[in-house]
């Protein structure tokens, strides 16, 4: 791995993918997913992921995913904010919509649970 970042200029990202897949530590026959969830074969192999997107809590368990980071808080960050303008607004009664899957579904379990714990009632 002379030049670990060495591309071309169609894909500037194909260096680093070459290097890894002809890694001897890595299984030739295993390609690198780079998609939001952090349970794919570069997790597996002990290969630091970094996502611009991934925003469960679940993700925050350094123990269970000791290569993985973001740089963007967990959904709970936002459903506190969420909380703090049911609360500066006055509002006792808010209701939620969400898109289904991981990301709606756990951020308005986070918004709900604070939401109760501010004593806001939320359908």
């Amino acid at each position: 791995m002379d030049n670990i970042m060495e591309g071309d200029n169609e894909n500037p990202s194909r260096g680093l993918a070459n290097n890894v897949h002809h890694s001897p530590s890595c299984h030739p026959h295993r390609h690198i997913n780079t998609g939001y969830r952090p349970g794919n074969q570069a997790v597996g192999t002990k290969i630091p992921q970094i996502s611009y997107a991934s925003t469960a809590p679940e993700l925050s368990d350094d123990r269970r995913y000791d290569f993985f980071s973001r740089v963007v808080p967990p959904d709970s960050f936002q459903a506190q904010a969420m909380v703090d303008i049911v609360k500066a607004m006055g509002w006792n009664y808010v209701s939620t919509v969400a898109s289904e899957g991981s990301y709606g579904e756990k951020g308005v379990d986070a918004f709900q649970q604070l939401s109760r714990e501010a004593g806001c009632k939320v359908d």
